[in-house]
């Protein structure tokens, strides 16, 4: 028999390495489900400003971007639905200067996202540049909101 297994140090060890990993697996569950909140928010924040004869869902379905599994595909959703909501709040004014509010940055950003989660190699860069893309799509939602709030 094999006496490296019966071990009770050698035991400890996988023990306290299978702690550490599950701890660190929990820190990066909590920070991506942190960054889907904070996402969800600043898109909330601009959405609600459109008034609501232009907005395309309720402004509260947009935190389904923080939920885990479907809130992937609602990020695809808000990224086509807000910029789209803004385009007719704006054309309605008759102002046309705010260009695509964002649409196709949102578009790469969360489609980009959800194919770097799903490609193995290259995935994590995949989806760290698309989450650079998402700030900026972001960043362009809250400069509509600031022109949406006044005029």
């Amino acid at each position: 028999m094999d006496q490296s297994l019966s071990d009770p140090s050698l035991n400890g060890a996988a023990g306290g390495i299978l702690a550490a990993l599950a701890g660190v697996l929990l820190f990066v569950v909590v920070i991506a489900l942190l960054i889907n909140v904070v996402l969800s928010y600043f898109i909330w924040a601009a959405y609600k400003v459109v008034p609501t004869e232009h907005q395309k869902l309720p402004a509260g379905l947009v935190w389904l971007c923080a939920v885990p599994c479907i809130g992937s595909i609602m990020l695809i959703v808000c990224s086509v639905v807000v910029p789209q909501a803004f385009q007719a709040a704006f054309a309605a004014k008759g102002r046309n200067d705010q260009g695509d509010c964002g649409f196709v940055l949102g578009l790469i950003g969360s489609i980009g996202t959800v194919v770097g989660a799903a490609v193995p190699v290259i995935g994590p860069l995949v989806s760290l540049g698309c989450f650079v893309v998402l700030i900026v799509f972001i960043v362009k939602l809250q400069g509509c909101k600031k022109a949406m709030q006044m005029s």
